[in-house]
């Protein structure tokens, strides 16, 4: 059962512990990345014929109502519901050693997230992103990717990591992934895959490692893009042929999941004011995810994901709305 209590989550679920004691519950893979979020009624979109845009005059001085900078990045974003939900947690990643990066390691250690498994090296950019907020709550979101992912570093750090799950997100490296799954399935770790731009710009390749992963969370359009024009449901059954849990979101129209036996659906929690939709897809992946690590069901997992979810886009930034379990 999953029960809300303020912005609290009361999951009735026991962990399950079969691996040495201080092995993880979740192990993150991922890369982190600071936003500057700016919102205000001049990134109102503006529609002809059924297009949409930002009416942003070039070389104007324009005001905004609002300016915050908070860090995210799909795997951090996940590691603090795995956190919150009182996983043993760790983020496996490359940070440098300015200002970002440490105000990052800053928020691993307030979530009690393990950091002791990032790869450090002081020419190392973290990626960043600038997204403009408009009233509606929708984002227009200009992008940095950070440096170049050492994917062999990486997997060095996550050498000899005991844990339960491994959930892996926007890798920006198909070897990276590739080792990633070749080390969980050596050591019998759950994988959870949430890709990302480069892994599903290549498609063909990303197919040939989805037979080894669990729970494959994806959106419709991500969806659309690897296994074709389809519906919802009918896109979990055609993904379900190579993972064995697949997971798709439909935005406000709910998410849909199918084992190989069984179809689920979740409509969307409740109807809320969205403020902000940063992380959304992140809260909802995670707190699925977490669900299953404390044993509940799949259909349990998808109401606490959307729970999750529905919590983050009532605040501005991706954590702020995480929920804590009671």
């Amino acid at each position: 059962m999953v029960k809300l209590i303020g912005n609290k989550i009361k999951l009735q679920g026991q962990r399950h512990k079969d691996k040495t004691v201080g092995a993880y519950d979740v192990v993150c893979i991922g890369r982190p990345a600071q936003d500057t979020l700016l919102s205000g009624d001049i990134f109102k979109a503006v529609c002809q014929h059924g297009v949409c845009h930002s009416n942003i005059p070039l070389g104007a001085k324009l005001s905004i109502e609002d300016s915050s900078v908070t860090y995210g990045g799909n795997a951090l974003n996940a590691s603090v519901t795995f956190a919150r939900q009182q996983l043993n947690t760790a983020l496996v990643c490359q940070l440098g050693e300015d200002t970002v990066s440490q105000n990052i390691t800053n928020i691993l250690e307030a979530e009690h997230i393990e950091s002791s498994h990032i790869y450090r090296d002081g020419l190392v950019k973290v990626a960043q992103s600038t997204i403009l907020v408009a009233p509606s709550g929708e984002r227009t979101i200009l992008k940095f990717s950070g440096s170049e992912i050492k994917h062999h570093a990486i997997l060095a750090m996550l050498e000899n990591i005991e844990t339960r799950w491994i959930y892996a997100s926007s890798l920006g490296s198909l070897e990276l992934l590739q080792g990633v799954i070749q080390y969980a399935n050596l050591n019998q770790i759950r994988v959870a895959f949430n890709p990302g731009g480069l892994e599903l710009t290549n498609p063909a390749e990303l197919k040939l490692v989805l037979p080894t992963i669990d729970t494959l969370i994806m959106n419709k359009e991500e969806a659309i893009g690897l296994f074709g024009n389809l519906e919802p449901a009918i896109l979990c059954q055609a993904a379900s042929e190579y993972v064995k849990t697949a997971i798709i979101t439909d935005g406000p129209n709910g998410s849909y999941a199918y084992d190989g036996h069984q179809h689920f659906f979740q409509p969307v929690s409740e109807d809320v004011k969205v403020i902000d939709r940063t992380g959304a897809g992140d809260a909802f992946a995670s707190g699925l995810v977490s669900a299953l690590a404390w044993g509940l069901d799949l259909k349990q997992a998808l109401e606490f994901g959307a729970k999750n979810s529905t919590s983050v886009v009532m605040h501005i930034g991706a954590h702020q709305g995480i929920l804590t379990r009671a």
